[in-house]
């Protein structure tokens, strides 16, 4: 019973947490179309850049310390809730604030990148909501409440495009996207303090911080080392291949964010249940290879929908600034990335979970290497219409050289993966991908793979993991009768 009962909170997590992304999904693309063919692709270029090297000061300033609240013991959460949420406050405001001053200054310095520096300034003014955000955010995560999460998140998301569209339209040009991440970060923050339900108290004791700082600082080296790969926008693409070709690999990741909704939703519940059946490895293997199962099926599924779909809307949405064939030719390149790594994610959080974060240090910076030197070299070899893809072939060669490396660590500490069948899916969606920009005959092989018996019988599964919350949401929402006659007897 207690088995059903932790299987059935982690599916409900998922399935709150893939709703909500499914339905931001649908509004991030409108959003995100929209604001694009607007301000073109150097403006957003020019953005992106700025936001990119935020995105790492934010990663390096938050230490993924959340996760030392959501592994940590029920009788000691408001504790590690109110450490956490006073570290973010000493932390996150002075370093906000100061950040947001210097960058401003800088601008008037160096005139030729004063629109960048200008950006990064506005993004920094939203640096402390979202560390304290965070911390009321893990709060909910730790007690499995994904529908509060999910509602935040989502909340997000409207008022950052509620914000953004209108300021778009008022000719603030590319100042509108910080400024609606500062009223979106500051929105979401007052929410989530009124759902956690929690009274923050002041507590900084000196060995309780080290041991938060030792522990994160543990797990958040591996995502520090992953998350340089994002300055490789403005450190190498936008010097040399032009804000233009920023903007497009930015579209293509962004469409891939929007899309990953199933791979977000899972992961986000991968920590907090495999936590919770740590200590039966074997058990612990089985949750791994469903997941990989499961991910690849259904954001491979929603890549492939995506990119046919595209080929008739995307040249449509976006105007005459942007070239749609570019789009689609680097959103099927990094699917395929995405894809890949779709393998291996989840043993990264089980490596996380047993402590061997020193593995994915060396993992990480094995994919940072690879990143660079491909990068580098494509960048100067690949003629200048084709620059724009090498962020997403550098990206795959990455992928695939970290995730050899984090198999052999997984296989060594927990247990052996089973590809078989992902990587059947693999082929099939990728081909899939690659259709509308090469040939429809590729899909021929889509249709063949996810045809065998193998496949089918993988398939009937994935309903069968989903079919019990769906079977209690009809009896929920049946008729009043039924309602009625529950509540008379006591029954939920």
């Amino acid at each position: 019973m207690e088995n059903e009962s932790l299987r059935l909170k982690a599916v409900k997590g998922v399935s709150y947490l893939t709703a909500r992304n499914a339905f931001m999904a649908v509004v991030g693309v409108v959003g995100t179309f929209f604001i694009a063919r607007v301000l073109g692709p150097e403006v957003q270029g020019l953005y992106q850049s700025a936001s990119a090297v935020y995105g790492y000061i934010l990663l390096i300033i938050l230490m993924k310390n959340t996760n030392y609240l959501i592994i940590s013991k029920n009788e000691e959460l408001r504790k590690v809730f109110n450490l956490i949420f006073s570290w973010h406050c000493a932390v996150g405001i002075p370093i906000g604030f100061a950040g947001a001053l210097i960058s401003w200054v800088i601008s008037f310095v160096y005139y030729d990148n004063s629109l960048f520096m200008r950006y990064l300034s506005i993004l920094f003014l939203s640096l402390p909501f979202s560390m304290l955000k965070s911390a009321f955010l893990s709060y909910l995560e730790k007690k499995l409440d994904f529908k509060k999460v999910s509602f935040v998140e989502a909340l997000t998301q409207i008022v950052n495009y509620a914000t953004a569209i209108p300021l778009v339209q008022l000719g603030f040009q590319g100042f509108s996207l910080p400024i609606a991440v500062l009223v979106s970060e500051f929105i979401s923050f007052l929410v989530s303090v009124r759902l956690a339900r929690v009274k923050p108290q002041w507590y900084l004791s000196g060995a309780a911080l080290s041991d938060l700082l030792k522990v994160s600082s543990a797990q958040s080296a591996p995502y520090m080392i992953q998350g340089l790969e994002k300055l490789g926008k403005p450190l190498l693409i936008l010097p040399i291949a032009g804000a233009s070709a920023v903007a497009y690999a930015q579209m293509g990741e962004r469409l891939i964010s929007i899309l990953s909704f199933p791979k977000g939703a899972i992961g986000r519940v991968s920590l907090p249940l495999l936590s919770a059946i740590q200590d039966d490895k074997e058990r612990v293997n089985r949750v791994v290879n469903q997941s990989m199962n499961f991910q690849t099926f259904l954001i491979g599924s929603i890549y492939a929908f995506f990119s046919l779909a595209g080929a008739f809307f995307i040249p449509i949405l976006l105007g005459e600034k942007w070239d749609g064939q570019v789009i689609l030719t680097m959103f099927a390149i990094l699917a395929t990335r995405s894809l890949v790594s779709t393998f291996t994610a989840i043993q990264g959080a089980a490596l996380v979970l047993y402590k061997k974060s020193i593995s994915l240090i060396f993992i990480y910076l094995l994919y940072i290497v690879s990143y660079f030197v491909s990068l580098s070299i494509l960048i100067y070899a690949l003629p200048q219409e084709s620059k724009v893809y090498a962020y997403g072939v550098a990206g795959i060669l990455g992928v695939l050289a970290t995730s050899t490396m984090r198999h052999r660590e997984y296989s060594k500490h927990i247990g052996k993966p089973d590809y078989r069948l992902a990587l059947i899916w693999s082929v099939a969606f990728v081909a899939a991908f690659f259709a509308p920009a090469l040939s429809g005959w590729l899909y021929l092989i889509t249709f063949a793979l996810l045809l065998t018996p193998a496949s089918r019988a993988q398939m009937k599964e994935i309903y069968k993991m989903i079919s019990p919350l769906l079977r209690k949401r009809f009896r929920y929402h049946s008729s009043g009768k039924e309602r009625k006659t529950d509540s008379s007897t006591g029954n939920p």
